[in-house]
């Protein structure tokens, strides 16, 4: 199991969609962070004062976890690719030939995909906050949007051990869809449906209801059932300011949701592959 672990992870990181893909994320952040910026010095000629409200590392950091919006959505795009090409390249057949269990396989697999998630993510989010915090400082009592009250360290612990939860439910689905389809197209399609489908969840809530009270009692039912619930509503205003993460509850339910779904479809997904044949 090991040799499997070493020579995948070797694999991954000589694979030239992981190089290209940490590029572009670099050059995503950089032109966000610059947009941002822009954003923040037509306010402040407008006020006749400095604003730092977009371009800080706080809102950097509360904007760049999603794996819905900018770069988050290249990242199971580009690790659907990869598991597929082992597919198609007949790497997994011959890892079953010599004597690898299938399970064995598909947990390699996993390991792999989400260190490749993970430091894809890291990368880009480390490198956006770093950015705001050179534009604007980190103005943790002062984020642009209100997912918490006060940006303190235990918040952003909250915040980057639940971004961790979510990133473990997208390599699990990314590699369930990957492996039940074999296909980039089907596979790529589908997971992003699915993610746009808990994205627009808290949306939905804000059009459905009217009152203040009615969206929150809506949005603390829903967040056990949306695994990226709270990397949805950084940017919806409206009902980030109202169901901050900040509190006991929250956070909880921001860490078992993504991870319930991780398990389900690692077990599924585990299951079919042990009893599909490999062609």
């Amino acid at each position: 199991m090991s040799n499997v672990l070493k020579s995948s992870i070797f694999k991954l990181l000589r694979d030239r969609t992981f190089h290209v893909t940490l590029i572009v994320g670099g050059i995503l952040a950089v032109l966000i962070s610059l947009i941002y910026y822009i954003i923040d010095l037509s306010l402040s000629t407008q006020t006749n004062g400095p604003i730092h409200a977009m371009a800080t590392g706080s809102n950097m950091l509360l904007n760049s976890v999603s794996p819905v919006q900018n770069f988050g959505i290249a990242i199971p795009i580009n690790l659907i690719n990869i598991i597929v090409a082992e597919f198609t390249y007949g790497t997994i057949r011959n890892k079953v030939i010599v004597g690898y269990r299938k399970t064995q396989v598909y947990f390699g697999l996993f390991i792999v995909g989400l260190i490749f998630s993970l430091t894809l993510a890291f990368f880009y989010v480390g490198f956006s906050v770093a950015l705001g915090c050179i534009f604007g400082g980190f103005n943790p009592s002062g984020s642009y949007t209100s997912l918490v009250r006060n940006l303190s360290g235990a918040a952003i612990a909250e915040y980057i051990g639940m971004a961790i939860c979510v990133y473990i439910f997208i390599t699990s689905l990314a590699l369930f869809f990957a492996t039940v389809f074999r296909h980039v197209g089907g596979a790529i399609t589908v997971n992003i449906l699915v993610l746009i489908f808990f994205m627009i969840l808290p949306i939905i809530f804000l059009a459905t209801f009217s009152s203040d009270e009615e969206v929150r009692n809506a949005a603390n039912a829903v967040k056990w059932f949306d695994p990226i619930f709270y990397q949805s509503i950084t940017v919806n205003l409206a009902l980030a300011s109202l169901v901050a993460f900040d509190q006991d509850a929250n956070f909880v339910a921001g860490i078992i949701s993504p991870l319930i779904y991780a398990a389900i479809f690692f077990f599924l997904g585990m299951y079919i592959f042990a009893h599909r044949d490999l062609k």
